[in-house]
């Protein structure tokens, strides 16, 4: 379980933490040296989330990192960590 924190929600201007379930493919593969010094790929992708304060769904682009050897598969919103 990951979590990523929404600053700025468009109905409420307020500040939600979301719990997030992604699913990564464990690639195997040889190490090699280089692979240590590895920058990680940024994926973007874009999801709807509910404001807890107005009930309402709105559109959130959140960025996270994959390597060669464990590839995002699919992101899941599970729901508010806190609020």
């Amino acid at each position: 379980m990951e979590t990523i924190t929404l600053e700025n929600c468009p109905w409420c201007n307020g500040i939600h933490t979301y719990n997030l379930n992604v699913e990564r493919s464990i690639v195997i593969k040889n190490i090699i040296a280089s692979d240590f010094n590895e920058t990680k790929r940024p994926v973007r992708v874009t999801r709807i989330f509910i404001c807890p304060k107005q009930d309402k769904e709105f559109q959130g682009t959140l960025t996270l990192y994959d390597t060669s050897s464990g590839r995002i598969k699919s992101i899941t919103v599970i729901g508010v960590k806190n609020d």
